[in-house]
């Protein structure tokens, strides 16, 4: 595909064409060839169109002049972003890979609020760029990346004590919404556990060794036995009762829930069997008796990936993780699905919006303002696939226009 500089296209028009393996750029009776996974080479092509300069570099920002730092604005906006003038003629990589990235992930109006939120760490402070090093964890290998393109932003990555680090994140919220949430603890998102394969790591005893030393009191599993047997996601939760299982140093005990009129419960099924519920004591190898802690786990059996769920079945599967949240001892949460962004993000952002509407902080006249800038808080801590796609964006607004009791915009069928 050959694109000419006198097509009169707009600036959307040419992306969407770019995007097309092969395509390339005709500027100045020459060929623009435009690599399918080079975001720079999108924005040079723009510049080239324009005939103005673009010099594309990852090590150092680009040194443009007034015309390009305007044109670029003029692109920024066709994706929705509103990029600040911060009174500099340059335009650092970080800004040029924010702006592109957030395309595919552009629902409603979420890369202009996660400008408005952080403009000024877009261009500086928080690099929100691709390039493996600088903003993601590029060792994809040692934390057990089950994706190339789903790495840890690192600035929010888990540690553990030993210095290793995992593929999950603790998902901070802005104080402006923060200061309204009574729930306890923290909340933490991770991509499902792996077991060693020829291109994988085992990451279960890091994965438990994580929910040790963060004092996790919920694990919240959003796969389903699709997830498990397409990407072997291992059964890293103890199925026999009370019979411990070491994971590294580390050991995890199945325990009951409690007791029923047939005996101990020790696997308790809910919401018509979507949901399960577990309980487990957690202790390093050689540790006195009584110094284990207990972590709640709750599975929901029938998210597909990349998919939704009706919105009952998600209004049900927050009120019992809120619910299990409060009755743990640290009120930490770890949520997972295959991936750890998609699913996650939709759960994490859903009791963020039940526990707002508690404190009667979600309105009407907020509430749609309110399921964009969470899902942006989500990205800068998690990455750009936070809440990934459409249908789970529309299924979030559903869902808070059902706490507020308001019509929604969208009307979600399942």
């Amino acid at each position: 595909m050959t694109i000419a500089s006198n097509s009169h296209l707009t600036l959307n028009q040419i992306a969407t064409q770019l995007e097309q393996p092969g395509a390339k750029l005709r500027v100045n009776n020459g060929d623009f060839y435009v690599k399918q996974s080079s975001k720079y080479g999108q924005l040079v092509a723009y510049f080239s169109e324009k005939g103005l300069d673009f010099l594309p570099s990852v090590k150092k920002h680009q040194q443009n002049n007034k015309a390009t730092v305007e044109l670029f604005k003029q692109v920024a906006a066709g994706y929705g972003v509103n990029v600040a003038d911060s009174g500099k003629k340059t335009l650092s990589a970080s800004t040029v890979n924010f702006v592109l990235d957030n395309r595919k992930h552009n629902f409603g109006t979420i890369a202009g609020t996660i400008a408005d939120r952080y403009g000024a760490q877009v261009s500086s402070d928080v690099s929100f760029g691709v390039f493996r090093g600088v903003f993601y964890d590029s060792n994809k290998e040692a934390i057990g990346a089950r994706f190339g393109d789903i790495l840890p932003p690192k600035h929010s990555q888990v540690h553990l004590s030993n210095g290793l680090a995992v593929h999950a994140n603790k998902i901070s919220i802005k104080d402006d919404i923060a200061s309204f949430i009574p729930n306890k603890g923290e909340t933490f998102a991770m991509q499902a556990p792996t077991k060693q394969t020829r291109s994988t790591i085992d990451t279960q005893a890091n994965v438990w060794k994580m929910i040790a030393e963060q004092k996790i009191g919920v694990v919240v599993d959003l796969t389903n036995a699709v997830d498990e047997k397409k990407r072997a996601i291992p059964q890293y939760r103890p199925v026999e009762n009370n019979e411990p299982k070491p994971f590294g140093q580390t050991v995890v005990t199945k325990i009951k829930l409690g007791d029923s009129s047939r005996g101990p419960l020790y696997d308790q099924k809910l919401a018509d069997g979507d949901i399960t519920k577990t309980k487990y004591s957690v202790a390093k190898r050689n540790e006195q008796a009584g110094r284990a802690d207990q972590v709640r786990a709750i599975k929901f059996h029938k998210w597909p990936d990349h998919g939704v769920i009706k919105l009952e079945q998600l209004s049900r599967l927050v009120e019992v993780i809120s619910d299990a949240r409060e009755k743990s001892t640290s009120g930490n949460v770890l949520v997972h699905c295959t991936a750890g962004v998609g699913r996650t993000g939709t759960v994490i952002t859903a009791e963020k919006l039940y526990q707002l509407n508690k404190t009667d902080k979600l309105n009407l006249a907020n509430y749609k303002e309110t399921v964009d800038n969470l899902i942006a808080d989500g990205r800068v801590s998690r990455g750009k696939a936070y809440v990934q796609t459409e249908e789970q964006y529309k299924l979030l607004q559903e869902y808070a226009a059902s706490l507020v009791q308001a019509e929604s915009d969208y009307v979600y069928y399942s």
